[in-house]
């Protein structure tokens, strides 16, 4: 029907239909009115003529045929070296730069998507941080510091249930233009990960403003600058095994088979439903290990807990007498040396006030994570992430998977 340049808000379009006949109105969409025209549309052909057989008496027509012996002429000049044959026809740089800002404005037309993500952060950080709402430091509020840490391992499955319909819908795209040796299945992959970068680091900063300070944690740079890097690599964390579970699955329904399977895995073996010692040891051997969340949690919580001065509410002190007039010092002095927590009235001869925990630290000092390992603990969520993307990447390059 018509092969040439398009033009400007399709002026050279418009203007080979008036051309021959077929004017279009000024504030018709050139697409719909071509179409129209052709009789391709909703309504009647225009003319008496296909318009096949109009473009091939058209002037425009004869330019083609010119510019086409132009090109075998120039092509016989100038014989390509067979030696080395491409199998794309650009280089891979210049497809991920492309492709990946495609991906990033297909995800900004789609604002329900990422808003229903952000939305989610924020929901549960705001519910959540006014739920323990300014902790204190008794005994008490230290289950409640790890309650709601806890429910940062709430976010891969959230994440997850988003991610996956996002990359497999995008993937039949990929799946077509893949045909044509337009770009490389690792393209595709790569720019999903990329794409959702700037959104993680949103939910992530929204989750952290919304949550941490309203919680009343410790407030040092070094303890709120390691909650957020934290915080982050879950983000990471979870959209890159969202999309590696996606990359390996050939539609969004068995991938989100998958889902409930590794959400039970994430919050049972990380150390806070059941702590480590209780675990069986079976499981403890291999699958604490494995749980990339038993990293998460652990550093939060080392990280949260440590150096944290503890003040027994009067109900939480253990009292007891000392016998023949001694102090509760005197008493108590042996037992205090071999363990944790401290006398609220050291020099009193009766009604002995034990506390368990002086610090945040003695909580925890029984569970086998420690403060030094919180770098650690951070290096090994990483290295999580990056064999998430790598398997990913993958799986992209040597799966190909139809939407079924």
């Amino acid at each position: 029907m018509y092969f040439g340049p398009v033009g400007k808000d399709s002026q050279e379009l418009v203007k080979y239909f008036e051309e021959q006949g077929a004017p279009m109105e000024k504030t018709a969409n050139p697409a719909e009115a071509m179409l129209d025209i052709i009789g391709a549309g909703s309504q009647k052909r225009v003319g008496p003529r296909d318009w096949a057989d109009v473009y091939l008496d058209s002037k425009l027509y004869q330019e083609n045929l010119k510019e086409i012996e132009a090109i075998k002429e120039h092509a016989l000049a100038n014989p390509r070296d067979e030696g080395k044959v491409l199998e794309y026809a650009t280089p891979y740089m210049y497809q991920l730069k492309q492709v990946f800002w495609r991906t990033a404005v297909s995800s900004w037309r789609q604002p329900d998507y990422q808003f229903t993500r952000l939305f989610q952060h924020a929901a549960i950080a705001l519910i959540t941080g006014l739920l323990f709402l300014q902790l204190g430091n008794s005994v008490q509020t230290l289950q409640y510091r790890v309650f709601s840490l806890f429910m940062v391992a709430v976010l891969p499955a959230l994440i997850l249930a988003q991610i996956e319909p996002f990359y497999i819908m995008a993937r039949g795209t990929f799946m077509r233009e893949d045909s044509s040796k337009m770009y490389r299945g690792t393209v595709f992959a790569g720019a999903q990960i990329l794409a959702e970068v700037p959104y993680s680091i949103a939910c992530a900063l929204v989750y952290f403003l919304l949550f941490y300070f309203t919680a009343g944690f410790q407030t040092g740079s070094d303890r709120a600058g390691y909650f957020f890097a934290m915080l982050l690599l879950v983000e990471f964390f979870a959209t890159s095994l969202g999309q590696l579970v996606a990359a390996v699955n050939p539609s969004i329904y068995l991938a989100s088979v998958w889902n409930p399977f590794i959400i039970i895995i994430f919050s049972l073996f990380c150390g806070v439903t059941i702590p480590k010692p209780q675990i069986i040891t079976f499981w403890r051997s291999w699958m604490y290990w494995l749980n990339p969340v038993t990293y998460v949690i652990s550093g939060l919580i080392t990280n949260e807990l440590e150096g944290l001065d503890i003040r027994c509410e009067a109900s939480e002190f253990v009292t007891f007498q000392p016998p023949n007039q001694q102090t509760c010092a005197q008493w108590a002095g042996e037992f205090l040396s071999r363990s944790t927590g401290y006398l609220a009235n050291p020099e009193a001869t009766s009604d002995c006030g034990y506390c368990q925990y002086r610090y945040g630290s003695d909580f925890f000092g029984n569970l086998d994570i420690a403060f030094s390992e919180r770098g650690r603990n951070i290096g090994v969520v990483v290295a999580f992430i990056a064999f998430n993307m790598v398997a990913t990447l993958i799986a992209a390059r040597f799966l190909r998977f139809a939407n079924r």
